[in-house]
């Protein structure tokens, strides 16, 4: 059994900001550590725990505390969402938090263990972005395209387009200038193709010279202008052999990327750029 005089210590050293609410919501004591959110302990005594919360959130955050309340236990929450701690200047923080019930004469109160969570979102974004993102050019890879397209075929209630593109003369350029050439010309075809479409579209380098993109709610005849707006962008900068097709809603998505893929090739080979081919799928 642990000694007040150990709790104690306990409660004045750990790095964890703890919080003790009442059934009511409101804050009865705080640790030194909350000045994790730029609070004095004492600041806190009786102040509603929802100040602490997204304002957003608040109303929400208020069905959630009565529920918890209903079938209290040992608890971690933010384990389908990123959870925010609001900060005295009103700044955010991003946090992980555990609950855990205590009787405080006679009423079930919280702890609330909240530990800033910056370095872990951040490791965790780091290695995301390695997972899913082409280092040469900064685009999304393959890995990503994957994800998207499997998502997209789910999901989907509008026509979505499939562009693919390839790169003509990226073997030559790396046999004849070295691949530190072909990687400055991959960089500046990604930028150029970046340049011509939306927020909303996924555009991906899913292969040595193979740059693929989805693009959602559009129809025959803008994929046809924007074929058109690709290659009239990139004239004069890069040789790109380009090849759409639309998947409208229902239709298979991975039809529709065959058949981009297919008409790709026949650009290239009408282009005289002919080489072995494989399908992106």
């Amino acid at each position: 059994m642990l000694s007040p005089t150990i709790l104690q210590r306990l409660w004045d050293h750990l790095p964890d900001t703890i919080l003790l609410v009442d059934d009511q919501g409101l804050i009865q004591s705080a640790n030194p550590a909350v000045s994790l959110l730029g609070y004095d302990p004492e600041e806190l005594q009786g102040v509603p725990v929802e100040e602490l919360v997204p304002e957003e959130s608040r109303q929400h955050h208020v069905t959630l505390r009565q529920s918890y309340l209903d079938g209290p236990s040992p608890r971690v929450m933010g384990a389908r969402f990123a959870l925010e701690a609001v900060h005295k200047d009103r700044s955010r923080i991003p946090v992980d938090i555990a609950l855990s019930p205590v009787m405080v004469d006679g009423c079930t109160s919280v702890l609330v263990v909240i530990r800033d969570a910056t370095e872990r979102r951040e490791y965790e974004n780091q290695i995301r972005r390695l997972t899913f993102h082409d280092p040469i050019t900064g685009l999304h890879n393959r890995a990503y395209f994957e994800e998207q397209l499997s998502r997209l075929e789910k999901s989907r209630h509008q026509s979505i387009a499939v562009v693919m593109i390839d790169l003509d003369g990226l073997k030559k350029i790396n046999d004849q200038q070295g691949h530190h050439a072909g990687d400055w010309v991959l960089q500046q075809t990604g930028q150029l193709l970046s340049e011509c479409v939306r927020h909303e579209d996924v555009l991906c380098r899913i292969g040595g010279d193979e740059f693929a993109l989805l693009v959602p709610a559009i129809r025959e005849l803008t994929l046809n202008d924007l074929v058109h707006r690709l290659e009239s962008h990139v004239e004069g900068h890069v040789a790109l052999s380009i090849g759409g097709a639309l998947a409208p809603s229902g239709a298979d998505l991975r039809d529709a990327l065959r058949q981009a893929d297919s008409k790709m090739y026949e650009r290239k080979r009408a282009s005289g750029h002919h080489r072995n081919h494989t399908t992106a799928e």
